[in-house]
């Protein structure tokens, strides 16, 4: 879940089932708002940017989702693995190669500097992943296995 930083009316959640719903009247209405994006999986974190409310990142297990218009539309960033998900939906979970994404932030003067975090299931490998420019390319740091990253 996450509070919108200039207006407490406006608040993100996400769901163990997948999607995400936005309200902009203290809870009292919800709409989905990734209708659009594939996933069959959880939202694990969303941050609204300081700097800029309206830019609103989500990690999602198929990757990482942008928003530039406070959580109302959203558009994977590069860090997209949704294409294994038709095939992880229908077989096993564990069955295919890809990364859970766990935690994004955000730099708190810059919408464009973000981190995440990631897991691989088969492997139990972690790595954290940094971009500079909004997602369109991504510095990767392999920690390996048997470690564990917490926000």
């Amino acid at each position: 879940m996450a509070v919108h930083p200039k207006d407490a009316n406006t608040v993100l959640t996400g769901a163990a089932n997948g999607g995400m719903w936005k309200t902009t009247d203290k809870g009292k209405t919800w709409i989905d708002v990734i209708k659009n994006i594939p996933i069959c999986g959880v939202t694990n974190h969303i941050e609204f940017s300081e700097a800029n409310p309206n830019i609103v990142y989500a990690a999602i297990e198929s990757g990482i989702i942008k928003s530039q218009d406070a959580g109302s539309t959203w558009k994977y960033t590069t860090m997209d693995n949704s294409k294994y998900y038709p095939k992880i939906c229908v077989q096993s979970f564990w069955g295919n190669i890809y990364k859970l994404y766990n935690y994004v932030d955000i730099a708190p003067s810059n919408p464009e500097h973000i981190v995440a975090t990631n897991f691989n299931p088969l492997d139990s490998a972690v790595s954290i992943v940094k971009s500079t420019d909004g997602g369109k390319i991504w510095e990767v740091f392999e920690l390996g296995k048997d470690c564990w990253v917490h926000d």
